[in-house]
């Protein structure tokens, strides 16, 4: 019996990626606040007031990073660890060489 539940609970359990499709209100460490729409085709659509871009993105289920870039700028990318907490994600700016100019994003499901 203990053994049939912890199969079910393994089945019912949504890796990382899973997790992260969906529109999301998102909130930079600088103060900007916008939506993040993360598709299952590997798109990424980022609204920030008049703002509005879109990225191709890959998900490292291993790492538990996002790399993201621009559709014809794949040697420009940006690499962001994943962390989840109780109301989403943080994104954490992983690849600029100065520290201070790494990003932090705030995800939470949008109600949208």
């Amino acid at each position: 019996m203990i053994t049939l539940a912890l199969i079910l609970a393994a089945c019912g359990s949504k890796s990382v990626d899973e997790k992260l499709i969906g529109m999301w209100d998102v909130t930079s460490d600088n103060g900007s606040a916008g939506t993040m729409n993360i598709k299952e085709n590997n798109t990424l659509i980022v609204k920030f007031s008049l703002f509005e871009d879109a990225y191709k993105y890959k998900i490292d289920t291993e790492k538990n990073e996002l790399t993201v870039w621009k559709e014809k700028k794949e040697d420009e990318v940006d690499i962001y660890e994943i962390k989840e907490n109780d109301n989403g994600f943080v994104l954490t700016q992983i690849n600029e060489e100065n520290e201070d100019k790494n990003e932090i994003l705030t995800l939470t499901k949008s109600s949208n």
